[in-house]
């Protein structure tokens, strides 16, 4: 059945919005100690005599490239759920694209969200584990979005519970 269905699209959205942040903060994890630098102190200062030219440029280049990759990645998983369950195609791609383009003009909402989704992590002191589990829990949600099946019982039917009682009928009446 190939038509636009907002459902899908909406669905997609916010379990690639997930993804994307996932890997931006799983990116981190690849100079932690320039990041506990950043968290921790006068940053300004200490990255100028820690950090060579070409540390800081890998770093922004990866951290950058990230939330690219995570997009891209939570769109290939979209696409090959949306072929396997006969969906049309084009719902992906759309949400794919607003959720490029709201980020590229900085309307993703992150700045609002970032306070909630990066809550958990700061259960630790050790700022490798704290990205690792706020990068984890984000990818979990999304992966959770896109495979939960209400919510795929949703895309396909508008209908989010299907209610279905196992218990034998009530045989008194007004006892």
């Amino acid at each position: 059945m190939a038509r636009l269905n907002w459902r899908h699209i909406l669905i997609h959205f916010i379990a690639f919005w997930f993804f994307r942040h996932a890997f931006m903060i799983l990116s981190y994890l690849q100079n932690i100690a320039l990041v506990d630098i950043m968290l921790h102190s006068n940053y300004k200062d200490t990255i100028r005599t820690n950090s060579t030219n070409a540390e800081l440029i890998n770093f922004m280049l990866w951290t950058g490239a990230a939330s690219t990759i995570g997009l891209l990645v939570g769109f290939l998983i979209a696409i090959l759920i949306s072929i396997k369950r006969r969906w049309f195609w084009l719902n992906s791609l759309i949400a794919f694209l607003a959720i490029f383009l709201l980020t590229r003009f900085g309307l993703s909402g992150w700045s609002i969200l970032k306070q909630v989704f990066l809550t958990p992590g700061q259960i630790t002191d050790n700022t490798t584990i704290e990205f690792l589990i706020n990068g984890v829990i984000l990818l979990s949600i999304g992966i959770f979005i896109l495979f939960f099946r209400p919510l795929l019982r949703f895309i396909e039917t508008g209908k989010m519970l299907k209610f279905q009682s196992n218990l034998p009928p009530n045989n008194f009446k007004n006892v």
